[in-house]
């Protein structure tokens, strides 16, 4: 994507991009996956949105910012599971660039 977008010839007034390879569901990617590599997938749930919230939370509070890797990966995983970072529209059309679906990548990647 960024080789297309540096290409155009409106690159130069610079701005935002959202653009994206595949975008599928947890369950999505447990279905997705057992189907290529014919094995059964199953998600296991460890709680509960909420107390991904208040275990992120309670993480910043008792840390400092300059040591926000220490919880950052849970904000990371509320944001997405909340819809906070939920994608809107994608701009992949005006590029002219195919993203890679699951099933392909997985296909030509074995070894994953």
């Amino acid at each position: 994507f960024a080789v297309a977008i540096a290409e155009r010839e409106d690159a130069a007034d610079g701005g935002f991009w959202t653009v994206c390879s595949g975008y599928d569901s947890l369950e999505d990617i447990a279905r997705i996956y057992g189907r290529v590599r014919g094995t059964p997938v199953e998600v296991e749930r460890v709680g509960s949105v909420e107390e991904l919230r208040e275990k992120a939370l309670a993480g910043r509070a008792r840390s400092h910012p300059t040591r926000m890797w220490d919880y950052i990966g849970y904000f990371y995983t509320l944001f997405m599971a909340d819809g906070t970072w939920a994608p809107g529209q994608f701009d992949n059309e005006k590029l002219g660039v195919k993203g890679t679906p699951l099933e392909e990548f997985l296909e030509q990647n074995p070894d994953i």
